[in-house]
C-alpha cells in the first residue's frame, strides 16, 4: 500500500473561485474539494500533512489599502508604483508622514534593476474568512488528524478557525525530516505567489503535482523559513 506526505500550498478561501474571494483561481474550489475527497479516502496512507497559509495584515506597502492616487482615490489592484511616481505626486501613501520612508524603500527595491512594487488586493488577512482554508478540506484534515492521534503519527494540522488545545497534536509546529515516499504539492495560490516563494511553477497551480526528489530539500527549506516567519509574526501579535 502506497504512503504519502502531503504538502498543501495555501488552500485558502481568498484563492478559491467562490463569491467573496479576493484573488480567485479558476477551478480551485472544485480541485480543493477533490483533494478533500481524496484525503478522506486515503486517511491510513497519508503519513504527514503540511499546510502553508498566505498570511497578511490588512494594510501594508504592497496592498491597495496603503496608497492613494493624485485625486485621493484608492489604487486599482496590480498597479505598479515606482519611486518616480511618488516623487511626481502620482501616488502617495495614505498617511503622508510615511512618504519619506516609503520613498527610501522604493528606491532600495529598484536599485538592483530587477524589481518594482506592484500593489495587490487585500487578501488572506489573519482572522478573516479569506484566510481560512477550504471548508471541505478543513473537515478532511480534521478527520485525518483524529486518525493520526489514534495512530501516534508525528505531525498534524487543524483547520485554522478551530482553537488548538494544548497537547492536542494540532498545528504544524515543525516540518519534520521526511523519508519521502511520494510528496505531493497541491494548493490554490496563483503562480505569481508561488514563484515569489521559490515553489515550482509553470502548471495550473491548483492541479495535483508530483514533486521531483531534487526539488525536495529546497522546498522543505522554503516551507520551514516561511513557517518560522509566520510563528514570529503570531508571537509578536500575541496570537
Amino acid at each position: 500500500m502506497s504512503s504519502y506526505d502531503l504538502l498543501v500550498i495555501d488552500p485558502q478561501n481568498d484563492f478559491l473561485d467562490s463569491a467573496g474571494a479576493a484573488l480567485p483561481v479558476p477551478g480551485a474550489n472544485a480541485d480543493m474539494q477533490r483533494l478533500a475527497d481524496w484525503l478522506s479516502a486515503h486517511l491510513e496512507q497519508v503519513q504527514s500533512i503540511t499546510v502553508t497559509l498566505d498570511s497578511h495584515a490588512s494594510v501594508g506597502v504592497e496592498r491597495t489599502s496603503f496608497w492613494l492616487d493624485a485625486q485621493g482615490l484608492p489604487l486599482a489592484p496590480f498597479t505598479r508604483v515606482t519611486a518616480a511616481d511618488v516623487l511626481a505626486g502620482r501616488y502617495a501613501p495614505r498617511h503622508a508622514a510615511q512618504r519619506a520612508e516609503v520613498l527610501h524603500y522604493l528606491q532600495a527595491l529598484e536599485a538592483g534593476g530587477q524589481r518594482q512594487l506592484v500593489v495587490w488586493p487585500v487578501h488572506c488577512v489573519l482572522g478573516t474568512w479569506g484566510h481560512n482554508i477550504h471548508a471541505g478540506l478543513a473537515d478532511a484534515i480534521a478527520a485525518w488528524n483524529c486518525w493520526v492521534e489514534h495512530s501516534k503519527a508525528a505531525i498534524a494540522a487543524c483547520p485554522p478557525d478551530v482553537p488548538w488545545p494544548a497537547g492536542s497534536g494540532c498545528g504544524a509546529h515543525e516540518v519534520k525530516e521526511m523519508t519521502l515516499r511520494e510528496l505531493y504539492r497541491v494548493g490554490a495560490a496563483p503562480d505569481s505567489i508561488n514563484r515569489n516563494r521559490g515553489f515550482p511553477v509553470g502548471a495550473p497551480p491548483h492541479l495535483l503535482l508530483a514533486g521531483k526528489p531534487s526539488d525536495i530539500p529546497s522546498l522543505l527549506t522554503t516551507v520551514r523559513e516561511a513557517h518560522a516567519r509566520v510563528l514570529a509574526t503570531l508571537r509578536e501579535a500575541r496570537l
